[in-house]
């Protein structure tokens, strides 16, 4: 489990994401236009949940999760030489899509390798592990984000790109989980409209992913505020946390 990881430390290793925000504002957006920005990567994420679950049931789950990196690298290519409104919202489009494809499919790969192995029963302290590796990739990323943005914001996406890039290389280099053969039988489509009518038929259900929705999203744009915060209150961008 080595390479996954390390895998997940390099996926959550992005060095651009304390001060993209301030990024934002150095191109000549305003408030407004950042919260614009911010609604599309949570629409686009949530939009995609349910039709990318399908893929991860359906495909090799090693390759969509190299190849949302591979997405996400895009996105921030456009940020790179595209430094608009259009440009900035192309790249959150491509960041949520790369949300929506691994938010459960490592999950998926992590169970699936580990049933192979016979080893299903530590789901829940492998995947603690995982997680923790993640938030190291965070926690390194948010202390050293703000001093290579200091020095230039092309720097911290170039170097932001190839820590998403080694993720995916070394994602490719783990064997891949065996899709489950019950969705296999079943068109993608399918799917997708059986899981939208249990949702419609379920008001309780619907009400929670609603809220859930609506919550995690309005903490998440507050959260993702806090560098203009600190902007504000004078604060240099070697000092800025998010």
């Amino acid at each position: 489990m080595g390479k996954l990881y390390i895998y997940r430390f390099l996926d959550d290793f992005v060095l651009i994401y304390p001060t993209y925000v301030l990024l934002f504002k150095s191109s000549g957006l305003d408030p407004r236009h950042i919260t614009w920005l911010l609604m599309i990567w949570s629409a686009t994420s949530l939009l995609l949940e349910i039709p990318t679950g399908v893929l991860a049931d359906k495909y090799d789950r090693r390759w969509l999760l190299a190849g949302a990196e591979l997405i996400r690298i895009l996105g921030y290519g456009f940020w790179l030489v595209w430094r608009s409104f259009g440009g900035f919202a192309l790249g959150f489009v491509l960041w949520g899509t790369k949300g929506a494809l691994t938010s459960g499919t490592l999950d998926a790969f992590l169970y699936d390798e580990l049933k192979n192995h016979k080893r299903e029963s530590e789901y829940e302290k492998v995947n603690g592990r995982l997680a923790a590796s993640g938030y190291a990739g965070v926690a390194l990323a948010l202390a050293l984000g703000g001093y290579v943005s200091s020095i230039s914001y092309e720097l911290s996406l170039i170097l932001s790109m190839m820590a998403v890039l080694l993720a995916a290389f070394l994602m490719m280099t783990i064997h891949p989980a065996k899709p489950r053969e019950m969705v296999e039988k079943e068109k993608s489509l399918e799917v997708v409209i059986r899981a939208w009518k249990q949702i419609k038929s379920k008001k309780m259900l619907g009400m929670i992913i609603a809220y859930t929705a609506v919550v995690l999203g309005i903490f998440g744009s507050i959260d993702e505020i806090y560098p203009l915060l600190f902007e504000g209150l004078g604060l240099g961008l070697c000092l800025v946390l998010n």
